[in-house]
């Protein structure tokens, strides 16, 4: 990909945050976001970056409502703002109080990221038909966001099949330690109780040799069903790259930073696994990581997919498929919440009372 001038004609472009100083912030707006009228809006929710000439994209989050119909200035392309679901900072859509990621569609054409925190660079790159949220490189229409169990136990295994949308089950070595079972046993039985899709085992050996033997030596129990978790590390990352050429399915796996997921995209993961709590309790911002890591994906025409794991709130699910995640491991208990909320029951209640 090139980077810089000159711009392809008609090319639609949106600055990634890092370099430039901070963009001068929009005149005030409408209390009250316009609708589409007639073809053309503009709510005077704007801003403009003093610094460069590139398209910003960048919106005063106070005054924009999801559905919202915008036209950049000087500009025929309207777009559709459609929110966060998280509250905003008053700066714009991209930023919030931890960072996260606003998301605006341009109508009948290429879906757009804005982005924005305190500063903004000079590194820009295309969005086309085939992006959305950042971080996803499929067609729209054919995306495919997966579900997986995160959990070594096979009674929660078993109640995830039955619910019959789990694409897969990750495992760690702390889970399988809580079966007591070893887990040369718990893995075919998890890929049984699976039928279809992957299970993910993650390697333990001290030695890179001994990794090596371990990966394949899992991988055989259930050919094409097992999934290899390598944690990141330079030398973990060489021997992903060698069990990827012998077509094994490998995971860099506590991934905490985006040069570790740009070394992990060009070793050949097939999947980049951020810890989404853990790095909100340890550096400050998981849903951040996840944005970023997405990002690096995007930017290096990576092959790579983000799963996004260690979640201790529905919150933190949705938010990591909305930072970019291609895909969420999440805990049994987390899986059930997901469907369920207290109005929903509320209704159900009350409907189960006015049938009577």
């Amino acid at each position: 990909m090139a980077w810089g001038w000159p711009l392809p004609p008609g090319a639609l472009w949106v600055v990634l945050p890092w370099a430039l100083p901070a963009p001068i912030c929009c005149r005030p707006a409408l209390p009250a976001a316009g609708r589409c009228r007639s073809g053309t809006v503009d709510d005077g929710s704007f801003s403009r970056s003093s610094s460069t000439s590139l398209t910003d994209l960048i919106f005063d989050a106070r005054y924009l409502r999801p559905g919202t119909c915008i036209q950049y200035p000087a500009s025929n392309i309207l777009y559709t703002y459609l929110g966060t679901g998280r509250k905003f900072c008053t700066l714009c859509v991209r930023c919030t109080v931890n960072g996260f990621l606003g998301r605006i569609e341009r109508i009948s054409a290429p879906l757009v990221m804005v982005s924005h925190r305190s500063r903004l660079t000079h590194r820009v790159f295309r969005f086309g038909t085939r992006h959305g949220i950042l971080g996803r490189r499929q067609p729209k229409g054919e995306y495919k966001m997966a579900i997986y169990l995160d959990s070594a136990s096979v009674e929660d295994a078993r109640r995830a099949a039955e619910l019959g949308f789990v694409a897969g089950i990750t495992t760690n070595p702390k889970l399988i330690a809580r079966t007591g079972r070893a887990a040369e046993e718990i893995i075919p039985e998890l890929c049984d109780v699976l039928g279809e899709g992957l299970v993910f085992y993650q390697l333990t050996a001290p030695t890179v040799e001994e990794r090596e033997r371990e990966a394949h030596r899992f991988a055989a129990l259930r050919p094409g069903h097992v999934g290899l978790k390598i944690p990141c590390t330079t030398e973990n990352l060489a021997l992903l790259l060698r069990l990827a050429e012998d077509g094994l399915t490998c995971a860099a796996t506590a991934v905490f930073s985006v040069h570790q997921a740009l070394l992990a995209c060009e070793a050949g993961a097939d999947c980049i696994i951020p810890y989404v709590n853990r790095a909100t309790r340890l550096l400050g911002d998981g849903l951040a990581l996840v944005a970023e890591i997405a990002a690096v994906v995007e930017v290096t025409g990576g092959t790579s997919e983000v799963l996004a794991a260690s979640f201790r709130s529905v919150s933190e699910v949705v938010g990591a498929v909305l930072a970019g995640a291609d895909h969420v491991t999440v805990p049994l208990n987390l899986l059930l919440a997901l469907g369920d909320h207290p109005l929903s029951e509320q209704a159900i209640a009350e409907f189960a009372q006015a049938g009577r």
